[in-house]
């Protein structure tokens, strides 16, 4: 284990950071963003775009009222809806099944919910920067852990015990980047390549969240100011897989810990992207702008085969459902995921859904509505 983080030490060393020139090895799938950024977005009908949709109302009750959508995590034939401090499940007609643990200071608690992390048969809480709760998905407590460290968020792979912590880099002079861990235990440690010594006059600018993992269909994530996709291996090793060129949309890691209070005056940081992968379906690789209102962005997607990056606006129908004038479809994850109904992780169980992800609320501010587009 230590030689193979040490090779990944050595390959995020060769990777400078992020706006500066940097030799990108030829197995690495570089995309030019610029023209889908600057150009118009083509419109179509969601219907006409998609090979299906499938419509679910989630449907409420005095047990259950739900209000703003965080996620959505497909397993087989249930729906684990993340809204605010609640963890919901529902089956795929939309019907409330039970929740997920509950708010509450209580052993068996979350305080709230800053972030779930869904890896094989267990569902991770984190309810704050080194605390977890985890609980299957029958809603039984399983276990808490209490991290050593602050981390923003785990990187998992299927049949793994292992993880890696992502730590927190908020000043730009953390020495570490990632913990691997084994529940509570630190079995090694990898260095952070991108550090920063503040300047004279600098500000650094705090960026919540810090990274973006692949919302369902790829071992993969973003760090906040990066042009760079890592995907995460068997081994838990990490590995540049996309480099965008985003030219002077990108809000790089320099400007984040040496803006100044000029740089905030001109509007330097005016139109500047952070991306976040949300993963792949066949050959095409989707792509999302991470920050401001999602519904006033597109959807980009690049086909590995075709070198194509198109930007779509999908509209839907006049008939779906009441929705809102003017919405689009705009899916916020990838699900690609369904376990057997044992719960318990076979690695050949491991079933391809290949769905985005949408949910919609109707004018009438009704139950919300969960879009399931198979593109």
């Amino acid at each position: 284990m230590k030689n193979l983080f040490q090779l990944l030490c050595f390959t995020l060393l060769c990777i400078t950071c992020s706006g500066e020139k940097q030799q990108v090895p030829k197995n690495i799938i570089e995309i030019n963003m610029i023209p889908a950024i600057e150009g118009e977005a083509k419109e179509m009908p969601l219907q006409e775009w998609a090979k299906s949709v499938r419509f679910i109302p989630l449907k409420t009750n005095e047990d259950i009222l739900i209000s703003d959508i965080v996620n959505v995590y497909l397993r087989s034939d249930t729906l684990l809806v993340h809204q605010k401090n609640r963890l919901s499940l529902f089956n795929m007609d939309g019907k409330y099944l039970y929740d997920i643990g509950s708010v509450g200071q209580g052993p068996k608690e979350f305080l709230s919910i800053r972030g779930v992390v869904v890896h094989d048969d267990l569902i991770y809480v984190q309810e704050h920067n080194n605390r977890f709760k985890v609980y299957d998905w029958k809603g039984n407590f399983v276990k808490g852990l209490v991290f050593p460290h602050m981390v923003c968020g785990l990187i998992t792979y299927p049949g793994k015990e292992e993880f890696l912590a992502y730590v927190s880099n908020r000043t730009g002079n953390e020495s570490v980047r990632f913990y691997l861990m084994q529940d509570e235990q630190i079995l090694d440690s990898v260095p952070n390549p991108f550090i920063y010594t503040k300047e004279p006059g600098a500000i650094t600018l705090i960026n919540i969240p810090e990274f973006y993992p692949s919302r369902g269909s790829l071992n993969a994530f973003m760090e906040v100011n990066s042009d760079t996709v890592y995907r995460v291996d068997e081994h838990l090793g990490t590995h540049p897989y996309i480099v965008f060129n985003m030219g002077k949309y990108l809000f790089s890691r320099r400007e984040r810990y040496n803006a100044t209070a000029n740089d905030m005056m001109k509007g330097t940081f005016k139109g500047k992207y952070s991306l976040a992968v949300l993963g792949e379906i066949d050959e095409n690789i989707f792509i999302l702008k991470a920050t401001g209102n999602p519904k006033n962005d597109r959807t980009f997607c690049y086909n590995k085969q075709t070198k194509e990056l198109k930007k779509y606006f999908l509209t839907y129908s006049e008939k779906d459902l009441g929705f809102l004038k003017g919405v689009s479809f705009v899916p916020n994850v990838v699900k690609e995921l369904g376990i057997h109904e044992d719960a318990s992780f076979v690695p050949k169980a491991v079933l391809n859904e290949k769905y985005l992800v949408d949910w919609e609320r109707p004018d009438n501010e009704d139950n919300p509505i969960l879009i399931l587009a198979e593109p």
